[in-house]
């Protein structure tokens, strides 16, 4: 009868260790299953976290270089022609651009689609637009000359680095009487 004992006691010990090994990898996978849920959404909410972020800093971007490009001086002295004096000299498109907006790159292009006057991390260079982007300038160029009022800003890689471009026709904005071109060009 003894040994009868021992069986049974032995059977259940076995069986309940099963069952408590059972309902502690139950517990684990659910507790698995629950983090890498949570994890998912964490990501998911950070990824439209930096969306958002990503798309206000590009709405900002375009309305500070929408201020510049409407500009009644820009248009006198970097559409008629390149005053590279008040531009830099002067500091109206010079390395506060960088300094203060972190511009890394301002390009100003004319009608023939060649850089004219460039700034590059703050400080003037003789780099085009080309060079700095590839083949990616001639499209943004054309985008922005079909929207010239609104002007466009896309997200690009310079570098391997991700990057905010904007571009806009320079304009005369709200200032009357501002010549369309020059009177006597050289």
């Amino acid at each position: 009868m003894e040994a009868h004992t021992v069986r049974i006691t032995r059977r259940s010990l076995r069986t309940l260790s099963s069952l408590l090994f059972g309902v502690m990898l139950l517990s684990m996978l659910l507790v698995l299953i629950v983090a890498h849920r949570q994890n998912a959404e964490a990501m998911h909410q950070d990824e439209n976290l930096l969306r958002q972020a990503w798309q206000t800093q590009q709405h900002e971007l375009l309305t500070n270089v929408r201020d510049y490009a409407t500009w009644g001086e820009a248009w006198k002295n970097l559409h008629l022609t390149v005053n590279k004096a008040w531009a830099w000299d002067e500091e109206n498109f010079g390395a506060d651009l960088y300094k203060e907006y972190h511009y890394d790159g301002v390009f100003v292009i004319d009608g023939a689609d060649q850089t004219r006057y460039t700034l590059v991390r703050g400080a003037l260079s003789d780099a085009s637009l080309e060079s700095w982007l590839g083949a990616q300038s001639a499209g943004l160029i054309a985008a922005a000359r079909r929207q010239p009022l609104q002007g466009v800003v896309h997200s690009a890689l310079i570098n391997q680095q991700p990057a905010m471009i904007a571009a806009i026709p320079i304009s005369v904005g709200k200032v009357p009487n501002l010549p369309n071109r020059l009177a006597h060009r050289p």
